[in-house]
């Protein structure tokens, strides 16, 4: 997600407080539908553009409770039979009292097409089944609704076939998903027009979509990744060791060694792994983390290890290029010298104990190089500092909604953190960056590794749990 992205946010608020649908929280798809029943049809400006969209992050509550009651409804399905007949239905529904919210990132180019599609979601009407009476409103932020002490941030999860516990399976729309309700529906309405002679139960054929898995945020997997031990380029068993102030200069040449291993063994992975993410997707690529020591009193916060990062989404992606990586590890080229000046070998991170404090769960993480704040002023404005920083951990796919508490340092918390004053910066950028050490506290445990800023994709913010 780009730094510009405006969002998209609709909210569905159930009038009557019940929802009778199947699934919780109520599908994208559903959503769909709900639009096309109340605008009744599929060429409502708008609607082309919602079902080509990545599946949305979903703002809603715990699943309420289900009350289950039979009901006797009148049978107006079969024609041949008088209005008198009833029959005995099993009823189940949901009180509702939050509203639902439905969130797009959205780009300059998707503005108008958003803004037609918040006037076509007025004219939605129900929402589940038929009596779940529901208004839906749109609107355009700048920041996205995030959790609170009753709602919840349901993110989509990596495909592959294997759902996790806390997974929840919902439908979303495809390209073409409007097409096949309206093939739908013109397959119901023949076999209704039939007349009662030739009447049959109507056999409509499946509507066009794909099941996503969703997940609650504070229990979503975000990222994957690959650990490396860094050794001298002629003996195997001596680290290399890098200054912690020299992180960005290590991460450049990790991503110089990302780069040739993609343009000589995978091709089709070469923007991935050289950090140019698609315009449609503007998170889908490597970061190349160095790892300074820390965890212990006497931990030096020398670089001796690094992390190759990828979103979970993506872990094939990674794992392609592991896979690639020949058995001696990958040279580290000095961009002054040319000179290989180490070598970086894939290691098992159970292997690493430092690994273990950038993995967590914790609550508590502090910054064991400096985090650059993804803005060019706000410097010693403390409300501004904060906004920043919210903006820096919604873009590294964190819910910004169990952020506790912030603390921000000039020097470090840690005894091994990076000097700010001594970190390696292109000097046309240095002066406009914001740098700070910071300590954070999540309203619940989080896994990492953790990465924050701008220089998140080089290894700068690089958190671990908190050692007080």
């Amino acid at each position: 997600m780009s730094a510009e992205s405006d969002f998209l946010v609709l909210e569905a608020r159930f009038v009557a407080g019940t929802y009778g649908g199947i699934e919780w929280p109520p599908s994208p798809f559903r959503l769909l539908q709900a639009i096309v029943a109340g605008c009744r049809g599929i060429d409502a400006a708008g609607l082309d553009w919602l079902e080509r969209q990545l599946p949305p992050l979903i703002l809603a509550c715990d699943e309420p409770a289900v009350v289950r009651f039979r009901r006797s409804i009148p049978n107006n399905a079969d024609p041949r039979k008088p209005n008198s007949a009833f029959s005995m239905r099993s009823i189940h529904l949901r009180r509702v009292e939050q509203p639902v919210r439905y969130i797009f990132p959205i780009c300059a180019a998707d503005r108008s097409a958003a803004l037609m599609l918040i006037a076509a979601a007025e004219e939605v009407h129900t929402l589940g089944v038929g009596e779940d009476m529901c208004v839906l409103r749109g609107e355009i932020v700048g920041t996205p609704p995030q959790s609170d002490a009753i709602n919840r941030l349901w993110q989509a999860q990596a495909s592959g076939g294997i759902r996790r516990s806390g997974e929840v399976l919902l439908r979303v729309p495809v390209a073409g998903s409007l097409a096949s309700l309206e093939r739908r529906f013109q397959a119901f309405q023949r076999r209704l027009n039939a007349g009662e002679e030739g009447y049959a139960r109507p056999v409509t054929p499946p509507a066009l979509h794909r099941v996503v898995a969703y997940r609650p945020s504070d229990q979503s997997p975000r990222s994957a990744y690959l650990a490396f031990k860094l050794l001298q380029p002629d003996d195997d068993a001596a680290c290399r060791r890098f200054h912690p102030e020299d992180a960005v200069v290590v991460g450049g040449m990790l991503r110089h060694a990302a780069m040739r291993l993609a343009d000589r063994e995978a091709p089709a992975l070469s923007d991935f792994a050289a950090g140019y993410a698609p315009q449609q997707d503007a998170e889908r690529r490597l970061s190349w983390v160095p790892v300074p020591s820390v965890g212990h009193q006497h931990a030096d916060g020398l670089i001796r290890r690094a992390l190759w990062v990828a979103r979970a989404v993506d872990a094939d992606a990674l794992g392609q290029l592991a896979a690639a990586i020949p058995a001696d590890g990958l040279s580290l080229i000095d961009a002054a010298s040319g000179e290989c000046v180490a070598r970086a070998l894939p290691v098992d991170p159970g292997e690493e104990p430092v690994l273990g404090h950038l993995e967590g769960p914790a609550r508590d993480w502090v910054s064991i190089t400096p985090l650059i704040l993804p803005g060019d002023y706000g410097g010693g404005n403390i409300r501004l500092m904060t906004r920043l920083l919210h903006k820096a951990v919604r873009e590294a796919g964190i819910d910004v909604g169990l952020l506790e508490q912030v603390e921000f340092s000039k020097t470090g918390f840690l005894r091994q953190a990076a000097r700010l004053s001594e970190v390696r910066l292109k000097d046309w950028k240095a002066k406009n960056l914001i740098l700070y050490h910071v300590r954070l506290r999540f309203r619940t445990a989080l896994h990492g590794p953790i990465v924050l800023g701008r220089g998140r994709h080089y290894g700068l913010g690089l958190m671990c749990a908190d050692l007080k």
